[in-house]
């Protein structure tokens, strides 16, 4: 058995929830994002993660085995959905009619209430706001909690006669490294920054940390809170520790990421984190090496965090027959397909993400594994970006690290085409 797909039905299968578990899926990261490590005593610290997971939570999943989301917003989907829901009064009986206009009106004006609560406890943030989702257990971001469990998954050869019943699992896990010296990747910026000395510089993210940029020239970088001008060498690795004030770059609208992104990683925001791995994986700029050592041991603690978005009601998804959605066709939002026919604009949403810490991986690797996983990003999905290999032939990550996400596919919605259209 594909050791991907038992981890998917191990945590599928260890997700308690009233939802239909045949509407859910696991999207797992391309490469586990490392959370920031937030101190618990820190009065902050929970404003921090919960901030962190509002943001991520807003992202709309493809239904994919790898986490593909696309750039709308959970929250403006379902308010459009919501807001321009309408009664069909012209499918009903005279009788009932307004019997089920009660039903309905309720049902919208509830949703609407949520929605509008939701959005007064927003959470402001540099990157606009966000309407605020919880995860339950309380303390996820905290690895000295005592909310994770241990888990340990082995692969050895063995002289033994195979088990039918218990098929030999398969880890066929990949190394996962940058696929050369100097991999250009496009990421958006934020704001334009006025030409300097012919070549357009632009801001990248938002928060510290350190940029690789080429070619080898020196350009004025002036500080937008001061008339200051700083040279700089565009060559070397510019490290900024007080990045409030300087705009972090980009050169030409394209920025140059070279293998030493490992060392800059750890000093960006998870949310950064998380949109270079995927800027990375989109462009096609990571290369996969297999697994040569034979026999395997993988051990990590984990948690599962519910998603609580307490601003959005299912109430009309239950009452979907009573109503359509003004201008758009039925299944605009979802088809209520788990399959690439679900081409909708909220055909599913994350409603719990998987969380592990401690990562251990032990093998008699041979020198070609040493050498690939000491570069590598990742082993599969396994975040081991900076960890070099032991003498006890192991390779791991301490910190705690976005395997994936479980995601629910929502039903057909609207189940009715706008009758005026």
């Amino acid at each position: 058995m594909d050791f991907t797909e038992y981890l998917k039905q191990f945590f599928l299968n260890h997700y308690s929830s009233s939802l239909d578990k045949s509407k859910l899926f696991i999207s797992f990261e391309p490469i586990g994002c490392m959370l920031d490590e937030l101190d618990s005593e820190d009065a902050n610290a929970k404003n921090k993660a919960l901030e962190q997971l509002s943001i991520l939570a807003e992202r709309l999943p493809a239904i994919h085995e790898s986490l593909i989301a696309g750039t709308s917003r959970l929250s403006d989907l379902y308010e459009t959905m919501i807001q321009g829901s309408r009664f069909r009064s012209s499918a009903l009986d005279e009788t009932d009619r307004e019997e089920y206009l009660k039903v309905f009106s309720l049902a919208k004006s509830e949703a609407i209430a949520k929605l509008e609560k939701g959005k007064r406890a927003s959470l402001a943030t540099p990157m606009g706001n966000f309407f605020l989702v919880q995860g339950a257990p309380d303390g996820w971001y905290d690895k000295n909690s005592g909310i994770w469990t241990s888990q340990k998954f082995e692969m050895k050869d063995s002289a033994k006669k195979p088990n039918p019943e218990k098929p030999k699992l398969k880890f066929n896990l990949k190394w996962k490294a940058l696929i050369n010296q100097k991999a250009i990747v496009d990421i958006k910026p934020f704001e334009k920054m006025k030409p300097i000395d012919n070549v357009v510089l632009k801001p990248i993210f938002s928060d510290k940390h350190s940029i690789f940029l080429e070619p080898k020239k020196e350009f004025k970088i002036t500080r937008k809170d001061s008339k200051t001008a700083v040279k700089s060498d565009l060559a070397k690795p510019m490290s900024i520790k007080n990045a409030s004030g300087l705009n972090q770059l980009l050169l030409k609208d394209r920025t140059m990421i070279t293998k030493d992104v490992i060392k800059v990683m750890p000093n960006m925001s998870t949310i950064s984190r998380m949109e270079l791995i995927h800027a990375l994986d989109k462009e096609k700029l990571i290369k996969e090496e297999p697994v040569n050592s034979n026999g395997m041991e993988i051990s990590f603690d984990y948690c599962l965090v519910n998603l609580q978005r307490d601003w959005i009601d299912r109430s009309l998804f239950v009452y979907s027959k009573l109503w359509y959605s003004l201008a758009v066709k039925k299944g605009f939002f979802s088809n209520g397909m788990k399959d690439d026919s679900n081409t909708g604009e909220i055909k599913s949403m994350t409603v719990a993400m998987i969380l592990i810490k401690n990562l251990k991986v032990k093998a008699q690797w041979n020198q070609t594994d040493k050498n690939i996983g000491d570069e590598s990003l990742s082993l599969g999905m396994f975040n081991v970006t900076g960890n070099k290999m032991t003498s006890s032939s192991e390779i791991g990550n301490e910190g705690i690290q976005i395997l994936g996400w479980i995601c629910e596919v929502l039903p057909q919605l609207p189940e009715f085409d706008d009758p005026n259209i």
